[in-house]
């Protein structure tokens, strides 16, 4: 087969994030440590992805797939609650660190005052302000997770104020 039906195209780290939440979820119920595995292994593409370009206008944060510059909740908050999950079960404090560095880049740099997170930030550092339901919940999850790896109150309290912002925008 040829792209895009075979190997080969574009490589986005938010579907890859996908994978990985996939593979921890098979890990948790089958207690087969090849999902585990792969899923640390695709944690580390993952932050592969994570911007050291410090001339961007707030630097960090993981891009949307390899080559593009923009930086995507959508490829941010999947990842932090997949490296909170993956603290969950190794307790390996590496991953925590991830989770909350990557939380915490999404709430600064994409958002909102309302407590809805926008789409993503471009190399130029406009702000694309779309809001996505599918944003809000892995932004949420990744906030519950992380509470549920340190039991600071602020990461439940920022998951309640998503939902409930989420609650009142799409209804």
């Amino acid at each position: 087969m040829t792209p895009p039906l075979g190997p080969g195209g574009d490589t986005y780290y938010d579907d890859n994030e996908w994978v990985t939440l996939a593979l921890i979820d098979m890990y948790l119920i089958t207690n087969n440590t090849s999902y585990l595995n792969r899923a640390e292994e695709l944690f580390n593409f993952i932050i592969s992805g994570w911007s050291s370009n410090s001339s961007l206008r707030c630097p960090g944060g993981i891009y949307w797939r390899v080559g593009d510059l923009s930086r995507n909740t959508c490829s941010n908050s999947p990842a932090a609650e997949a490296a909170a999950e993956l603290y969950l079960i190794t307790g390996d404090q590496s991953y925590l660190r991830w989770a909350i560095k990557i939380l915490n880049w999404v709430n600064k740099c994409l958002g909102s005052p309302s407590h809805l997170y926008y789409d993503h930030i471009n190399p130029d550092g406009t702000i694309d302000n779309t809001i996505w339901s599918y944003n809000q919940g892995t932004t949420a999850a990744a906030a519950v997770s992380i509470y549920e790896a340190t039991h600071n109150e602020s990461y439940l309290k920022l998951a309640e104020d998503s939902a409930y912002s989420s609650l009142s925008y799409f209804s």
